[in-house]
């Protein structure tokens, strides 16, 4: 009886480690961008993604910027920042998934000889973007590297206690699930 109650104590305690972790989990593969040719900005999430990849390109670290599903201010943001040709702003509107987003990058890259890309998203979406990325660049000489935003309402640490930290944890946790058994 003492062994089945101590196992017990010890699972619910690994189970709350997880689960109060599982923000820092799932933010863990962010990198820092190096020297990179071109920034990569996801489609969907807030503001932060695009904000993040222009500040990249203005401080020097790119010199291109790829947009996936951009909003038409975003487009004219960044070709005004653009100036004088000091960067080309390219656009990709057909992408529907992270994984199409991977593909079609890569793709774009191979065109456009870009071997090393920094790719900006959200904090709780870098394990999923690490699981993709890797595989669609395995047995290339492609590079990338993984960028997090850093928007106000996430904490890795306390992901449960904002409801949008909350329904995006939940979400990656699915599509990570859903990519493992697809992908």
């Amino acid at each position: 009886m003492a062994s089945r109650l101590r196992l017990f104590w010890w699972s619910l305690a690994g189970f709350l480690l997880f689960f109060f972790s599982l923000g820092t989990i799932l933010s863990l593969h962010t990198g820092s961008a190096g020297s990179i040719q071109l920034v990569v900005v996801l489609g969907g999430g807030g503001p932060e993604r695009f904000a993040t990849g222009l500040q990249m390109i203005q401080s020097g670290k790119g010199t291109d910027l790829l947009l996936i599903h951009p909003l038409a201010s975003q487009i004219r943001a960044a070709k005004e920042a653009a100036g004088a040709d000091r960067m080309a702003v390219f656009t990709d509107v057909l992408s529907h998934s992270s994984w199409d987003e991977a593909i079609r990058t890569r793709a774009w890259m191979s065109e456009h000889g870009v071997t090393r890309v920094a790719v900006v998203s959200d904090p709780p979406h870098l394990l999923r973007l690490a699981y993709i990325w890797s595989r669609v660049f395995a047995g290339t000489s492609l590079s990338y590297s993984l960028v997090a935003t850093q928007p106000a309402w996430w904490s890795a640490w306390c992901w449960w206690a904002n409801r949008e930290s909350r329904l995006f944890v939940g979400n990656e946790v699915l599509k990570l699930a859903y990519y493992v058994w697809h992908y």
